[in-house]
Parts: structure tokens; sequence; C-alpha cells
């Protein structure tokens, strides 16, 4: 299975040391609030445990507060020193934006244990993790 480059990974860290823990609000002046939070405790994975990220813009509407559009991540940390990114690995899982009827699962899971993934899906979804992270990074937003 295939992860993040190692320069969208060292952002990711970044974001995860700006988490402390569970949940994060990241706002920045002109955008759309930016939340991150631990989905999923525990995730069976060929190379350890992990965990499950949800990474997504908030709306508030009339009909209520919604994730749109909203990336999940799988989240393999072995490293025992935060500053050794080679330990830290992140793929894509699912991503899904309701406005354009879009939902690309990459990775399948089953019983809380990754079963399989869509090598093709799991590219496109990597490329647009990795933008995403980029122009992220860019705004300020994790700083």
């Amino acid at each position: 299975m295939k992860y993040l480059n190692q320069a969208a990974t060292a952002i990711f860290s970044r974001l995860l040391q700006k988490m402390n823990g569970r949940f994060c609000l990241f706002q920045s002046p002109g955008k759309k609030d930016l939340i991150a939070a631990i989905y999923y405790d525990c995730i069976g994975t060929p190379i350890g445990n992990g965990k499950l990220y949800s990474i997504a813009h908030f709306n508030d509407t009339p009909d209520g507060v919604f994730a749109e559009p909203e990336i999940l991540l799988v989240v393999i940390d072995q490293r025992a020193e935060r500053s050794d990114p080679q330990a830290l690995h992140v793929a894509p899982q699912l991503y899904e934006q309701q406005s354009a009827n879009l939902y690309q699962e990459s990775i399948v899971l089953v019983d809380d244990t990754v079963f399989d993934h869509f090598p093709d899906i799991l590219n496109q979804n990597i490329a647009l993790t990795e933008q995403w992270l980029t122009d992220w990074d860019r705004d300020g937003r994790f700083d």
C-alpha cells in the first residue's frame, strides 16, 4: 500500500502536534474552518496498529453543521521521536464531497482492519491529500 510523500507527511506531523489529543479547529481569515479529529482509535494495518483521522471543512447551513468535503486518513505512527517522519505513515482511506456526489473509498476496512485497497483510487486520493496539506500549510493554517 502506498502512503503520502515525506513533504506531506511532515506537514501532517505538524497537524498532529497542533491537535495535541483528539481534536483541533484551524481557522484562517477568509477561509472555511478546518477541523481535524480522531475518527476511530484503533485500525489494524499490515505494518501495525493505526488510527483513523478526519480532516474536513466545516459548513454551517440552515439545515445544520456538516463536513464538506471530508477526507479520512489511516495513520500509523511508529515514531520513537516526534522528529522522525520516516516512521509516520499516512494514507487516505476515504474522500467524500456530498455536494459533488463524490464518494471514493481507497482503502477498505473490515472489522476495524485494513482489508484491501484500490490502487488507482488510492493514488488519486494521495495526490489530492498532498495538495490539500500543501495548500493549507501555505495558508498558514498549521502555524
